[in-house]
C-alpha cells in the first residue's frame, strides 16, 4: 500500500512521495490541498521502492529510492517531468533512512546516509550527479569517530547536520556544522551535544529563512531551538 514517506513544500507547492509516485499539489489554500500532477519514475522493484528522499531546489526535484537517483524539471510544476534516472554510485547504500537525511541547495546535493556519514553530489548539470566530496569522520577533543547520518538542512555554504556520533564509546546525537564551499575538502565548523532524550530517533533540522536558527525534531514529542548564527559556535 502506498504511503508517504517524503515531502517537501515550495512556495504554494508541495511535493510528496507517495509511493513509488512523485505527487505535485497546489497548497495555496493549505486547508484543501489540490492535486495538479504526479511523475512516476522507472523501478526496478516498484513493490519495495518507495521514494525514501525527495528534496527540492529551484526548478528541480531530486528523488531517492532503493535503487535510483531521480530527477524531476518542476519549472511548471503541473507540468513536472522526469529528466534523468541514475542507479545509485557504489558506496551510497543508504541502510536505515531518515525522510530528512537530503537536502539540494545551488549546484549541491547532499545526503546523510546511515552508516557512511554525508556524501556531496555536485549537480551542476542536473541529469548528471557526480560525487564531489563525502564525510566520514568528526573530529572531537578525544580523537575522532565515524559519522552516521541523520538529518540535514543547509543555509549557503554551511551545512548543519544532526548526526550520530560514537563518542567516549556511547551513541550520542550531536549537531554538526560542515563548511561546504570545497565539497572535496569540507571543514568541520562546531560539534556539539544535543541535549534531550538520546534514545529518541532525530526525525527533522530546520533552518530559518535567514540561517540563524535551526529548529530540531527529537522523536515525536520534543523540539529543540538552536543559535547558529555563528555556525562554530552553537548555541
Amino acid at each position: 500500500t502506498p504511503y508517504t514517506l517524503a515531502i517537501d513544500i515550495v512556495g504554494d507547492h508541495a511535493y510528496v512521495g507517495d509511493g513509488i509516485d512523485l505527487r505535485v499539489l497546489d497548497v495555496t489554500d493549505p486547508g484543501a490541498p489540490r492535486p495538479i500532477t504526479f511523475v512516476t519514475p522507472p523501478s526496478e522493484r516498484p513493490e519495495s521502492s518507495d521514494l525514501a528522499w525527495l528534496a527540492v531546489s529551484g526548478n528541480t526535484a531530486y528523488l531517492l529510492d532503493a535503487d535510483q537517483l531521480h530527477v524531476v524539471d518542476i519549472a511548471d510544476p503541473s507540468r513536472a517531468r522526469l529528466v534523468s534516472s541514475t542507479p545509485r554510485q557504489p558506496g551510497l547504500s543508504a541502510g536505515a533512512v531518515n525522510p530528512d537525511g537530503m537536502r539540494a541547495q545551488g549546484e549541491q546535493l547532499i545526503l546523510m546516509l546511515a552508516d557512511r556519514g554525508m556524501v556531496i553530489l555536485a549537480v551542476s548539470d542536473p541529469a548528471k550527479p557526480a560525487l564531489a566530496g563525502r564525510v566520514a569522520e568528526v573530529t572531537h577533543e578525544d580523537g575522532s569517530t565515524s559519522l552516521s547520518g541523520g538529518a540535514v538542512d543547509v543555509y549557503r555554504a554551511t551545512a548543519f547536520a544532526a548526526a550520530l556520533s560514537p563518542v567516549l564509546g556511547s551513541q550520542l546525537w550531536h549537531l554538526v556544522a560542515l563548511q561546504l564551499t570545497d565539497p572535496e575538502h569540507p571543514e568541520q565548523l562546531a560539534l556539539v551535544p544535543l541535549q534531550g532524550d538520546q534514545m529518541s530517533p532525530l526525525w527533522k533540522i530546520e533552518l530559518s529563512e535567514s540561517g540563524a536558527r535551526a529548529y530540531i525534531v527529537a522523536g515525536a514529542a520534543r523540539l529543540a531551538l538552536y543559535d547558529v548564527s555563528a555556525p562554530a559556535n552553537p548555541v
